[in-house]
C-alpha cells in the first residue's frame, strides 16, 4: 500500500510539473526525496519478510 502511494505521488508531482505549480528543481528534489523513500521502505518490508521467516 505505501508503496504505491509514492508512486501515486510521483505522478501527481508530474502532473503539477507540466501544470508549472512548481518548476523543474523542486519537482526533481522531490522524485529524488521519494525515491530515496521507497528504497528504504523496501529494505525494511525485506528486513520484516527475513524476521517472519525465522520463525
Amino acid at each position: 500500500m505505501a508503496r504505491g502511494s509514492l508512486f501515486e505521488l510521483k505522478d501527481h508531482l508530474g502532473v503539477a510539473l507540466e501544470e508549472n505549480y512548481m518548476n523543474l528543481d523542486a519537482y526533481n528534489l522531490k522524485i529524488k526525496n521519494i525515491e530515496n523513500v521507497v528504497k528504504k521502505l523496501n529494505g525494511y518490508i525485506k528486513y520484516l519478510q527475513t524476521q517472519k521467516s525465522k520463525k
